[in-house]
């Protein structure tokens, strides 16, 4: 099935359509738990948006993924209803089933609407808010901790402690807080001076979270851009002779730059205790990871004993913490993406799909020429990497703003593609 209306018109988007969608951007820093549903106002302003672009006849589903989408959705639901019960011995629960195919349903959505924000030509704007938002909230959450600000504290601090912002993990917000920085990194338009004071107060924030996946997620995405700046840009002999140089003297000063990096994290610790957290990654990175509150061993085990009892088929939509604790009594979600999934929708359909987001990060990575360096493309696909980077310690399968973003990456790679593609051999 393909809802195909016709293609854009000349006309302008309208600035009622425009500020849904930058209100929708702004909001997907924000989420609470409400009558156990996990709910935003980015929602709202998304459905809004929909309405008013199927109304000028602007709104457009590729039937490849709708398609996907509709297999997906079947295979999963007759798993959750007649395999999974059969094969490990329990009642199903209808309930959760709606509740977590709704979840699904929204993700998807949300990657429609993704791919149509970038073909209407409104991606960057909505980048720029729901970063310029982030931020703003950071800089709330960080004035909130030194003038002790208690209704703040209580809205925007977990347990009054670990910094949150309005998400309802601190572990999420921080992996969200990384994509936000996204944008003033890619962006020619922001000095150098800024893009450094910017990255430094993202440090601060991830710190105020206690958040060792944050922390990880922006250390591993600031090698990702060292490397991409040294491999794909054009860099002079001379720079690279000074680099080699650099890290020598890195080397043979070790002892000394290890001395000074264990007193500049003491020093933080003081500061902020709750960086006692992150503290850990440095000094004991595996016991930081499966002790101290993590937990995580004991929920990839339960993940992977899932996968080895139904690796086919999975073990279908809503019934993932029922199994996990039946057999394992780890009633809670896998903290890892891709363990989630392949539990949840079986090893083959995982695969299919995360082939193809990183078919979709290699595209953009590997052919810059054809895409003129467009810094909208980079910045989609950066977010993309550091929500990959974050799902390694955490769900992040029914993230609005990975969904959104990947349709964005999606027209990008493909749709746009095809269209300058069919231009290029007209002119011809």
């Amino acid at each position: 099935m393909q809802i195909k209306i016709p293609e854009i018109k000349k006309k302008p988007l309208s600035r009622k359509i425009i500020f849904f969608i930058t209100l929708m951007a702004i909001f997907l820093n924000q989420s609470n738990i409400l009558f156990n549903v996990n709910i935003s106002f980015a929602d709202v302003f998304m459905v809004l948006s929909i309405l008013l672009l199927i109304m000028r006849g602007e709104f457009f589903i590729p039937k490849r993924h709708m398609m996907a989408f509709l297999i997906l959705s079947v295979l999963l639901i007759l798993t959750a209803l007649i395999y999974s019960p059969r094969k490990f011995s329990y009642l199903s629960n209808d309930a959760d089933i709606v509740k977590d195919y709704v979840k699904l349903l929204i993700s998807f959505v949300y990657l429609i609407v993704g791919y149509n924000i970038s073909r209407l030509k409104v991606m960057k704007t909505s980048v720029k808010w729901y970063s310029i938002g982030a931020m703003i909230i950071g800089f709330v959450g960080l004035l909130t901790y030194i003038f002790k600000i208690g209704f703040l504290r209580d809205l925007m601090y977990f347990a009054g402690i670990r910094f949150k912002g309005l998400m309802i993990d601190p572990n999420y917000y921080s992996v969200i807080q990384c994509t936000a920085l996204v944008y003033f990194l890619r962006n020619s338009d922001i000095s150098k001076l800024r893009k450094v004071f910017l990255y430094v107060m993202t440090f601060v924030f991830i710190a105020l979270s206690g958040s060792k996946t944050g922390m990880m997620t922006l250390l591993i995405y600031s090698i990702f851009i060292l490397f991409e700046y040294l491999s794909i840009r054009d860099v002079s002999k001379k720079y690279i002779l000074l680099l080699i140089i650099g890290v020598l003297m890195a080397i043979f000063m070790a002892p000394f730059l290890f001395t000074i990096t264990e007193s500049f994290l003491s020093k933080m610790t003081q500061v902020l205790p709750i960086f006692k957290r992150v503290e850990l990654l440095f000094q004991d990175f595996t016991g930081s990871i499966s002790g101290d509150g993590s937990g995580r061993g004991a929920t990839w085990s339960s993940a992977l004993g899932i996968m080895k009892a139904s690796p086919i088929l999975g073990v279908g939509v809503g019934t993932y913490t029922t199994i996990s604790d039946l057999l394992f009594n780890v009633g809670i979600a896998a903290h890892n993406t891709y363990l989630q999934i392949f539990a949840e929708w079986g090893i083959p359909m995982g695969l299919i799909f995360f082939v193809y987001v990183f078919s979709l990060i290699s595209r953009s990575t590997f052919k810059v020429k054809d895409y003129k360096y467009d810094s909208e493309l980079f910045i989609l696909r950066d977010i993309i990497v550091i929500m990959l980077i974050g799902s390694l310690s955490i769900s992040l399968n029914n993230a609005r703003m990975f969904w959104l973003f990947l349709g964005g990456l999606i027209y990008f790679v493909y749709a746009k593609k095809n269209s300058l593609s069919k231009k290029n051999s007209l002119s011809k």
